[in-house]
């Protein structure tokens, strides 16, 4: 999966937006090097807010500069997923057994958002 986030941060400005406590993101942050190729997160013990609520899309949209409507959102839960559609966010269920469609779908979107 990282070789893939490289590949869209040549394309696309990446943000992350997590649901997490400090303790686990300073872990994951430490470990996991696919974290060094977002430009910025939003982080729920931050924030005080936690996907799906739309507040913490209000806010992400917000502190990355972004239009709902030129963003692509993607996220494994289905719910998170319909609360960003629901704030006009382009948004992508991924399934790592579906890679392919979730590839054909992301670049489909691409085009429609303008990137």
């Amino acid at each position: 999966m990282e070789e893939f986030v490289v590949r869209l941060k040549d394309s696309l400005p990446l943000y992350l937006l997590s649901n997490t406590s400090e303790l686990h993101l300073n872990y994951l942050k430490e470990h996991f090097r696919v974290f060094q190729h977002f430009a910025d997160g939003i982080y729920s013990f931050r924030v005080n807010c936690a996907k799906p609520d739309p507040k913490i899309f209000e806010i992400a949209a917000k502190q990355f500069g972004v239009t709902p409507a030129r963003t692509i959102f993607v996220d494994d839960l289905a719910q998170n997923v319909e609360s960003a559609a629901a704030c006009g966010i382009h948004a992508i269920q991924y399934d790592w057994k579906r890679h392919g469609e979730f590839q054909k779908k992301l670049e489909s979107l691409k085009s429609k958002t303008g990137r």
